[in-house]
């Protein structure tokens, strides 16, 4: 399971670098992605993320008139964001960008308070208590790991998917908690 793990993780990373490779547009006419998202990882942006569960973040427009507060916010939370690429919906502004060697996704209100960072993690770097937990107590069989960190409380959410899709959320400390993105 380690290795299968591990070869899915190489191979999604390779991917991304391939896929940044062949990106660039060098300026003449129109990105072939046409406001369509290039899968990075396992985060599928502006098509409705997989870490969307209840829909209230879903398919949004490409969106290229973001506000100014909203720029700098990004800015500020994120000084070494690269590759960013903005969508809006329902009157919220998300970037995805690189950040370090993953694709996180940050949403902003429109006067540029950030709602919550999702970064998808590796199952190395999640919380052994929350492993114990997923396994012992609730028998659940994760696929993805998903990092949510919130600029209004220091604690951090981990949402775990299931191969059905099935989103499980938990604190740092294994407690199974509600969260509405």
């Amino acid at each position: 399971m380690k290795k299968l793990l591990l070869a899915i993780t190489i191979l999604a990373i390779t991917s991304t670098v391939v896929a940044q490779g062949n990106s660039q547009n060098n300026g003449k006419g129109k990105s072939k992605n046409h406001g369509k998202s290039a899968k990075s990882g396992q985060v599928k942006d502006n098509e409705g993320s997989w870490d969307a569960p209840n829909g209230n973040y879903g398919p949004g427009k490409s969106s290229k008139n973001q506000p100014k507060k909203v720029q700098a916010a990004l800015l500020r939370d994120y000084p070494n964001a690269g590759n960013v690429h903005w969508t809006k919906y329902k009157g919220d502004y998300t970037a995805t960008f690189n950040n370090g060697p993953w694709r996180s996704t940050a949403v902003y209100h429109a006067n540029g308070e950030r709602r919550d960072t999702r970064t998808p993690l590796t199952r190395q770097q999640l919380p052994g208590s929350i492993w114990d937990v997923i396994f012992k107590r609730d028998r659940i069989v994760p696929t993805r790991y998903v990092q949510i960190d919130r600029p209004s409380t220091a604690e951090r959410i981990f949402r775990i998917v299931t191969a059905s899709n099935a989103a499980y959320y938990y604190n740092e400390n294994g407690v199974r908690v509600q969260y509405d993105y």
